[in-house]
């Protein structure tokens, strides 16, 4: 989405930090609108899935993407705002996820309904 509001294909895009400090570091004129408590952080993730045909490797690997090169590195890059939330000093939309997995089946028969054609 970034590369689309680069080229002027688009005025606005949704997307995260670090597709955004991409286009600018090619000197493209995009900005990242500020956080603010209207903000969703996403925190990058990771996980093992249960049942994985290799779990050895996949645990060693989620080790490593836990280590503190990898966070500073993802820093650096301006992939990850901060270690938690609470590290990144502005206060942003805390939703309230059970009450959104509760209602997970009749939002996303609704999202279909707008989107799914």
């Amino acid at each position: 989405m970034a590369r689309l509001v680069a080229r002027g294909e688009a005025w606005v895009g949704l997307t995260d930090s670090d597709d955004i400090r991409v286009v600018q570091r090619d000197g493209a004129p995009v900005l990242a609108l500020p956080l603010d408590a209207e903000s969703l952080l996403i925190p990058n993730t990771v996980a093992v899935t249960r049942g994985a045909p290799r779990p050895e490797a996949a645990q060693r690997l989620f080790e490593f993407l836990q280590g503190p090169n990898v966070v500073e590195r993802l820093i650096q890059a301006d992939a990850l705002e901060g270690l938690s939330p609470q590290a990144v000093g502005i206060r942003t939309l805390q939703p309230d996820w059970s009450r959104l997995i509760a209602d997970l089946e009749p939002g996303t028969a609704q999202l279909k309904a707008i989107f799914v054609r």
